[in-house]
This record gives C-alpha cells, structure tokens and sequence, in this order.
C-alpha cells in the first residue's frame, strides 16, 4: 500500500516518525512522509491508500479550508484514515474533524 504519513508539531515527531515509517516499510509499505500541509491538495493524498496523522494541525500548522476539504474528500471516498497518538485531537479551529 501507499502510506502518506504527515508528521511535524509540538511533539517529539522527528523521534517517532522515523520508527514508524520504518516498521510500516518494513511491513511492505511504501512511506512518503511529509510535514507540510499541502501534501493534502498538490496531489500526493490522492496517490495515497491510506493517510497517517502523527501530527497534531492547530495554531500555524492548522489545515486551511481548502485542506480541510480535500481531507474530507478522501475520508468520505472511502479512503483510509489513522489518527496516532494527539492526533486524534479537534483542533480548536476545525471543530468538524471531530465527526
């Protein structure tokens, strides 16, 4: 499967993405880590099976509506969506994520 794992934030991201894109390749996953968030709309989420949030998007590196959107989109095409650890957090500006 083709992972897009978006990392960065407050929390120690570069420690644990890193062990996690690597148990996921070693699984048999092709992994593209990405920190910005336009990874969502230049294309790379719709090359994507399944996106992984280890990144909690509040503050400056909270999704713009046209994010939002796309992240919408994919969930409700089917598409899968793995929340890690805060990432499962509402952001404070995006009170829909929670549904």
């Amino acid at each position: 499967m083709n992972l897009l794992l978006m990392s960065g934030g407050r929390h120690p991201y570069e420690e644990s993405t890193p062990v996690l894109k690597g148990f996921l390749e070693t699984a048999g996953h092709a992994v593209t880590v990405r920190e910005d968030a336009e990874a969502l709309t230049d294309g790379t989420l719709n090359r994507s099976d399944v996106l992984i949030f280890n990144t909690l998007r509040e503050g400056d590196m909270a999704l713009d509506a046209e994010q939002q959107n796309a992240l919408k989109g994919y969930i409700s095409s089917g598409n899968g969506f793995v929340c890690i650890h805060i990432s499962g957090c509402v952001p404070d500006s995006w009170n829909e994520y929670g549904e």
